[in-house]
């Protein structure tokens, strides 16, 4: 008889499991951190910076995708009605393409290859986790 595996070590087993998304997802939000300098895109303050997705995280082909990260302080990120991807919606990405035309441009192409079909359909967390992590 086989012995019984843990529940963690059936989810380290699983690539696409909870346990590697979660991983992946702070080794990501780490990346796009540093990548900014531990600074804010907009403001430069180094307080209370969050990482945010340019393209919704929901769309997991980008969602450990470097350049779909963006470093926000808290204010940036959650709380100003002119320029936070919550509340300004439109005026922030209108200021995400005034700034980073280049960076948007490929998400938008990134974007159109995912929904033709065009794009990579193995949902791969634990792979994420360890290129993120491997980046540091």
């Amino acid at each position: 008889m086989k012995p019984k595996r843990s529940k963690l070590a059936k989810s380290r087993a699983d690539v696409a499991s909870r346990y590697w998304r979660t991983n992946a997802d702070a080794a990501w939000s780490i990346a796009v951190r540093k990548r900014a300098g531990n600074k804010c895109e907009i403001c430069r303050t180094t307080a209370f910076l969050h990482a945010h997705h340019l393209v919704d995280r929901s769309l997991w082909q980008l969602r450990h995708d470097l350049q779909n990260g963006v470093a926000l302080c808290a204010n940036h990120h959650k709380y100003s009605r002119f320029c936070s991807p919550h509340k300004g919606g439109l005026a922030f990405y209108g200021l995400m393409w005034r700034h980073w035309p280049t960076r948007m441009s490929l998400l938008n192409m990134q974007v159109s290859e995912i929904q033709m079909g065009r794009a990579e359909m193995v949902k791969d967390y634990k792979a994420a986790y360890e290129r993120l992590k491997g980046g540091e």
